[in-house]
């Protein structure tokens, strides 16, 4: 969660943490999906994909290398949607660069 919030972007839910099953009506509501666990939730989120068209992440950001890959594909997802929203680009290189300059 922390993550997202210093990219800017909004948590809709995290699924189990804190849900209820009337909270499930709000998962249309999100631009796409992060799987940082293969193991759980992978399902859910390829059955979103087909049904939805809603896009997924499934890379764990752990370490540097695959941190930067997550927040790439999140880059790449958002941009997606400004475009069609005619909205800004964003560009998480000077981000990136700053959390991973002292390592």
């Amino acid at each position: 969660k922390r993550l997202l919030g210093e990219s800017g972007i909004a948590v809709n839910q995290v699924i189990p943490e804190g849900g209820y099953l009337n909270y499930l009506k709000d998962l249309p509501r999100a631009w796409f999906n992060i799987v940082p666990y293969r193991e759980v939730g992978l399902m859910t989120a390829i059955f979103s994909e087909k049904e939805y068209g809603m896009p997924y992440i499934s890379i764990t950001p752990m370490g540097i290398s695959n941190t930067a890959n997550f927040i790439a594909q999140i880059e790449k997802l958002v941009n997606m949607w400004a475009s069609a929203l005619s909205e800004k680009r964003l560009n998480y290189k000077f981000y990136v660069d700053n959390q991973t300059k002292f390592v």
